[in-house]
């Protein structure tokens, strides 16, 4: 291997390694967060040929934390 791709090899893992890093104490503050602050969209998917197989959906994302999250609901 080249000496050039080893030297960026080295680097992208060092990135990688930050990067969770980051993604740990996001985690970690959202956890703490009590979501209080969201935006949420609805939507659906309907019109089957069987009624009993459409779902709603509502998409929640935390405007203090950035937290994503859906809560998916079955028709019956």
């Amino acid at each position: 291997m080249n000496n050039t791709i080893l030297k960026h090899q080295k680097t992208i893992g060092k990135f990688e390694v930050e990067i969770k890093k980051v993604e740990v104490l996001i985690k970690k503050i959202q956890e703490k967060c009590k979501h209080t602050d969201t935006d949420v969209k609805y939507s659906a998917n309907t019109g089957n040929y069987d009624p009993s197989c459409d779902v709603y959906f509502e998409a929640y994302t935390c405007k203090e934390c950035g937290k994503k999250w859906t809560i998916t609901k079955y028709a019956h």
